[in-house]
C-alpha cells in the first residue's frame, strides 16, 4: 500500500472540497486504500489553520462545527501511521516549517508528498521520495489501481 504524506493545505482543501482531489485522497486513506502518515507537529499545526477565519467561514456555511474539527483531527489522527516527528538535522526548505513536512516523509519512510505548496513541489524529490500535487497523484493512483 502506498504511504502518502499530505501537508495541511491539501488536507483543508480536502476538506474544502470533497469532491476535488484533495477530498478524493482523504476519502481514499478513509478507505484504507493509502497509508497517510503524520507526526503530533504536523497535526497542531492542521489545527491551528483549521482555526483560520477563512477556514472557520466555509466550514461554517457547509454546517461545521467545532465539534466537528475535533472530531476530524481526532480520526486523522487514528488512520494515519503517526512518526516519532523529529526535525531534520539540516534545513532543506525556504520556509523552514516545510521541513517538518519532510522530517515526516521520511520517518514514514513515504512513498510519495502530497502539497500544492510551490516551495516544495520544486524539490520534486526528497531523498527517495517524490513531491507531487494532488491531481497529479489521484491521476497515477487511479492509473496504477484501476
Amino acid at each position: 500500500m502506498v504511504k502518502v504524506v499530505l501537508d495541511t493545505n491539501t488536507i483543508i482543501s480536502g476538506l474544502l472540497n470533497p469532491n476535488g482531489p484533495p477530498g478524493r485522497i482523504l476519502n481514499l486513506a478513509a478507505q484504507n486504500e493509502i497509508t497517510l502518515a503524520t507526526s503530533d507537529h504536523l497535526i497542531e499545526e492542521l489545527s491551528r489553520a483549521m482555526q483560520y477565519e477563512k477556514v472557520v467561514n466555509i466550514l461554517t456555511r457547509r454546517g461545521w462545527t467545532k465539534q466537528d474539527t475535533a472530531v476530524f483531527i481526532e480520526k486523522l489522527r487514528k488512520i494515519c501511521k503517526l512518526t516519532p516527528g523529529n526535525p531534520l538535522l539540516e534545513n532543506v526548505c525556504r520556509d523552514p516549517d516545510d521541513d517538518w513536512f519532510l522530517a515526516c516523509a521520511k520517518e514514514a519512510e513515504a512513498d510519495v508528498m502530497v502539497s500544492g505548496d510551490k516551495d516544495l513541489l520544486t524539490l520534486e524529490k526528497y531523498e527517495e521520495i517524490r513531491i507531487i500535487d494532488a491531481r497529479s497523484f489521484l491521476n497515477e493512483y487511479i492509473a496504477t489501481n484501476t
